[in-house]
């Protein structure tokens, strides 16, 4: 964990063109004792900001106009800002549009938090940020990424059309899919090795042994995937819009454990 010294010295950017939002969230922090904290209306001057300070941790709404949240964790995960590829970045969004959340995951976003928000929740979300260590991906792959907020919700459109409707016009999948969290899968199609934990016993270095879709049915990572520390937080962070309460892994763990007590 982050030295306390350090973590309360970290200099916060905050980036949110309600300004009632960022004095908010500013005199929250700045009455939890952080001393570096600022704020910008607008990606644009944020930019500004960067060029001449060094920041540690941005918290940036999702929806501005101009360059948008998603295309501004783009932008800094590619090396196209004056800030660190590295720069620790909380979204503040709502979890309703699935579709942005994978993309943020997929951008190697820091955390989740919605607005309003709590001064314990906040605290909690800045000290697990800033304390995440992030190894960066290629670059390729954080190009790649559509950070087009109405191509988004285009997406996010279709896929409510899909499973809003009657069931009996839905595919056995697309039902299998939307099931309510606490429910259990066709156990018949996961690998014999594969052993249930709840998400916030998971472990990195353990690999997926099924898919980690929402509760829409809409894929966040894929079976194989090795699970690091910031994947862990970002599934903790979603653990109640995820398709089942707990995840199906490959790890040798689980398994000694589970084989002894029986």
């Amino acid at each position: 964990m982050i030295d306390t010294n350090k973590l309360y010295s970290s200099p916060i950017l905050i980036v949110d063109d309600d300004n009632f939002i960022c004095r908010v969230i500013r005199q929250i922090l700045g009455e939890l004792g952080f001393k570096n904290v600022f704020d910008h209306a607008s990606v644009k001057n944020a930019v500004s900001f960067m060029n001449k300070n060094p920041i540690d941790l941005i918290v940036s709404d999702i929806q501005m106009p101009g360059t948008n949240g998603l295309e501004f964790l783009k932008q800094i995960r590619t090396g196209q800002l004056p800030a660190r590829k590295d720069t620790r970045v909380i979204v503040l969004t709502s979890f309703s549009n699935t579709v942005v959340l994978r993309t943020a995951i997929r951008l190697d976003v820091n955390g989740f938090m919605v607005k309003p928000t709590k001064p314990a929740t906040l605290l909690e979300k800045v000290k697990i940020a800033l304390s995440e260590h992030l190894s960066l991906r290629n670059i390729g792959e954080y190009l790649n990424v559509n950070t087009d907020l109405d191509e988004i919700e285009a997406v996010a459109e279709s896929r409510r059309g899909l499973h809003l409707g009657p069931a009996s016009s839905r595919s056995r999948t697309d039902i299998d899919m939307t099931q309510e969290n606490g429910a259990v899968p066709d156990l018949s199609v996961l690998p014999p090795n594969a052993i249930a934990v709840s998400v916030i016993d998971l472990k990195p270095g353990w690999a997926l042994a099924r898919d980690l879709r929402t509760k829409d049915g809409l894929l966040l990572l894929s079976t194989h995937q090795v699970l690091t520390r910031l994947i862990i937080n970002r599934a903790i962070d979603l653990q109640n819009v995820l398709e089942y309460e707990q995840v199906w892994v490959f790890s040798e763990e689980p398994a000694k454990s589970s084989s002894s007590s029986s």
